[in-house]
């Protein structure tokens, strides 16, 4: 029976964790074996989602960082086949579940096939301006970036901003944007794409206390005035609470399109114990995929 796992080498320590392999992963080994394809993976991508692996699985739940896979060794004792990459250094994040995938890691990001871009980390780098409100830096209830965006909110409205040029207008309306945040005790979180005061888009996601990933299509945001997703300048979040313990602490947003191809994920994983990956230290993973032939 085909299985695999993947080894996280930290601290001196290695970390094993078993996978989900997918319907697509098992049919890339077949085409593999019978010439169809050339090679297995590709590349092997982190993420701070934690919903449970299936074999339908197409994507990560959220992506923030992965690498090209750097070697692939066969042990033909144990047959086995050893899968290697090495996380850039630069990144800084927890990574909570891992995704092997055929293609190489700029396909893995590329939005024409289902990629993911990441548009703001919301930590000491990312130039936020207090609109109404005011915020703190936290090293807690964050995933991604060595800190996040913190609002104490005491029965009020925060609303926050910062400088984003962008032309968002070949997402197809499906495409979702995808927020990751801790809330408590909140009633509303707005996010808005601004050309400028008087017109933008407006989405609301869905609060839950504890850690968020909210996702939201492009084409269920609301205009106000006459707004062009070729112009934004800005992005607002705006956030409201009705009791004095509400708490929203921003991690990034990015958005993700639905793939027009066969998905390229070949397994997932959620880790049991989420680990660091720390910036300016690059991170050895491994695949392990057990044939049993």
């Amino acid at each position: 029976m085909m299985r695999g796992l993947y080894r996280i080498k930290a601290d001196g320590n290695i970390i094993e964790q078993g996978n989900v392999i997918t319907t697509i992963g098992k049919a890339r080994v077949l085409d593999s074996v019978s010439g169809r394809t050339s090679g297995f993976a590709g590349a092997i991508a982190a993420g701070i989602g934690t919903t449970t692996p299936t074999i339908n699985d197409k994507a990560l739940e959220y992506l923030v960082g992965g690498g090209d896979v750097t070697v692939s060794i066969p042990d033909y004792v144990n047959e086995k086949i050893y899968i290697k990459t090495s996380l850039p250094a630069r990144d800084q994040y927890e990574i909570h579940e891992l995704g092997c995938f055929s293609t190489n890691y700029a396909s893995v990001e590329n939005p024409s096939n289902g990629g993911s871009i990441l548009l703001k980390v919301f930590g000491s780098t990312s130039q936020w301006t207090a609109v109404t409100g005011s915020f703190t830096m936290v090293t807690t209830n964050n995933r991604i970036g060595a800190d996040s965006i913190q609002y104490a909110i005491n029965n009020t409205t925060v609303i926050g901003n910062a400088s984003m040029v962008r032309d968002l207008s070949d997402l197809i309306s499906t495409s979702t944007f995808d927020f990751a945040y801790y809330a408590n005790d909140l009633s509303n979180l707005l996010v808005r794409f601004k050309v400028d005061d008087l017109n933008y888009y407006e989405g609301s996601f869905s609060v839950t206390n504890g850690y968020n990933i909210s996702k939201i299509s492009k084409g269920s945001f609301a205009a106000t005035g006459s707004p062009d997703w070729k112009n934004i300048n800005l992005l607002e979040v705006e956030a409201t609470s009705t009791l004095s313990t509400g708490l929203v602490v921003m991690d990034a947003i990015r958005y993700s399109t639905p793939s027009t191809a066969d998905s390229t994920l070949l397994s997932r994983a959620v880790l049991i114990t989420p680990q660091t990956k720390l910036m300016g230290v690059s991170m050895d993973i491994e695949y392990v995929l057990s044939l049993g032939v």
